[in-house]
């Protein structure tokens, strides 16, 4: 009874002072991006799509995913963010450093260069895939896996890996 009592004094509080319902529902999400400029920089965004562009991405929170799908030549760079969502990286040249994935995959196809160091993917995994030139250097996967397929070459070293597998070279 208490607790309807301060929900019905709090909403007539707002009715009074002309509050909208935006206000009262809390804060809102961030915008969705496409690096329209080319640089994400200290900023919070819902989802990030990058498509047939380079962008820098750095020191960012990425509440939702993050989809790159660019071609050869297109460099896409992720550095020191978190993202809560799936990180799914298609074509160009992608790195990524120092950067946390929350609870989803990181996946890595078709790239001509792929550099993953110091990054960490709590609950899901790390895929690469068809990819020309991969490099992992010192990566945790918290729960999840760290995978490579038919890429041409991969090097992967002191990643850790404790509740799955590893099946790159170099490991």
């Amino acid at each position: 009874m208490k607790v309807q009592q301060l929900l019905v004094r709090a909403l007539f509080g707002c009715v009074l002072v002309g509050a909208s319902g935006a206000a009262m529902a809390g804060p809102e999400l961030p915008s969705d991006s496409s690096c329209p400029l080319g640089v994400i920089l200290n900023e919070a965004v819902n989802n990030l799509t990058v498509q047939g562009q380079d962008c820098l991405v750095q020191d960012a929170i990425i509440v939702g995913n993050v989809k790159v799908s660019n071609r050869p030549g297109e460099v896409f760079v992720l550095r020191d963010s978190i993202v809560n969502g799936r990180v799914r990286i298609t074509g160009g040249a992608v790195s990524i450093t120092g950067t946390e994935v929350i609870t989803s995959n990181l996946v890595v196809k078709d790239t001509t260069e792929a550099v993953v160091r110091n990054t960490l993917v709590r609950v899901g995994n790390m895929r690469f895939e068809g990819n020309d030139y991969v490099l992992l250097i010192s990566n945790t996967v918290g729960d999840g896996n760290i995978r490579c397929v038919k890429n041409i070459l991969e090097l992967a070293v002191e990643n850790i890996i404790p509740n799955g597998v590893e099946t790159c070279f170099g490991q």
